[in-house]
């Protein structure tokens, strides 16, 4: 994927520096609104839930393109989660949480939009957040307090997995987000009512094993993003004194029962969504609170150290979401869910590239390609 976007953007560097002055200005204009991706987030309306699909171009603008239905309805609330929409690993299928239907929708990622394949239940109530590894899909439903696993067909229809429903660590855990680990042998799960991390072996055919529960080294555990080295990393809210901080675990110790390692504090408010840049060395977090954007850098061992004074980006508002992927894209629950692009900076620093209009109240969940 990364070299291909690097062979596009060689030719069309060559092929402008070959053109006369007046019609470079002309020939970059159009190279700048050449799509090379899209974003993807969901309405969450009760009345039919709904995907959002914007266009992404070269120069990072996104661009409106079309409001998908998804058969199934959303909550109208805020599902205190991340997961909600996500994309598969191979990016050709896109999976959302249907919070108010307790069902999941699943779409075919075309090369211009996207086609509805499958609703099917959850097997469970108020689904929040969905994983999917090498066709094992895996949702949480917050309302149940309960995991349940699928299979993908090459269809694009889900199968449930006999005795795959497993339950979390008890009723009203309040989860925000499930996730394979980067090898798929471990699904961990973040509690935010109970500051627990309830995490499940997972075997050859796709079936979890019995939960494993561990407490969390902070308030709260949020979102979380996996690391290149085998490294977790978990947000985690303490709102009463305005100041985050990251939890660092690592899959391997957490099924030996060993504790979490906590961070430096980022200064910042409502840290709870996360992600790990594509070269695995520096942690990106937003913080709710003080609508801004923090870095860490990810050291060999695992350790971090914040970037900064934790401000590495402003998107004003209140960011909601992260998706784990090339290009930051915060989603805001404020002025119309305007989700606002972001270039890269070294190091670890963002500049805002561009905020994208037509977002509604009550969006939820962020997926790009």
């Amino acid at each position: 994927m990364h070299i291909r976007f690097l062979t596009v953007t060689t030719a069309l560097a060559l092929a402008l520096s070959a053109l006369p002055a007046a019609a470079q200005d002309g020939a970059q204009g159009f190279a700048a609104r050449a799509i090379v991706g899209a974003v993807y987030s969901a309405t969450n309306s009760p009345s039919g839930n709904r995907v959002y699909v914007f266009n992404r171009l070269l120069d990072g603008r996104l661009v409106p393109d079309a409001e998908v239905p998804t058969g199934g309805a959303g909550s109208g609330d805020g599902l205190g989660n991340q997961g909600g929409v996500v994309l598969s690993r191979n990016e050709r299928w896109l999976f959302v949480v249907n919070a108010g239907s307790h069902s999941v929708s699943v779409f075919r990622v075309q090369h211009r939009g996207l086609r509805l394949t499958d609703v099917e239940p959850s097997r469970g109530l108020r689904p929040v957040s969905i994983t999917e590894h090498r066709g094992v899909v895996y949702v949480l439903n917050a309302g149940s307090d309960s995991i349940a696993g699928f299979r993908l067909g090459h269809d694009g229809r889900l199968r449930y997995i006999d005795g795959s429903t497993r339950a979390l660590s008890g009723a009203g855990t309040g989860p925000a987000q499930i996730a394979f680990a980067p090898d798929g042998d471990v699904l961990m799960v973040t509690e935010k009512a109970t500051n627990k991390i309830t995490t499940f072996q997972v075997d050859a055919h796709g079936n979890p094993g019995l939960a494993q529960v561990f407490d969390s080294n902070g308030q709260t555990p949020f979102g979380f993003a996996f690391g290149r080295r085998g490294g977790v990393r978990i947000g985690g809210l303490r709102r009463r004194t305005g100041r985050e901080r990251g939890l660092v675990a690592r899959p391997g110790r957490c099924r030996t029962g060993e504790h979490h390692h906590p961070s430096a504090a980022n200064n910042q408010s409502a840290l709870c969504w996360l992600a790990v840049s594509p070269n695995g060395r520096v942690l990106y977090g937003t913080n709710t609170g003080s609508g801004t954007i923090s870095a860490w850098r990810i050291g060999f061992d695992g350790e971090l150290e914040l970037l900064g004074n934790g401000v590495a980006g402003v998107t004003g508002g209140a960011p909601i979401d992260w998706p784990d992927r090339r290009r930051p894209h915060p989603l805001r629950p404020r002025r119309r869910h305007q989700p606002r692009a972001g270039v890269l900076r070294s190091p670890g620093r963002l500049a805002r590239a561009h905020r994208a209009r037509g977002r509604r109240p009550g969006a939820n969940g962020l997926a790009i390609r």
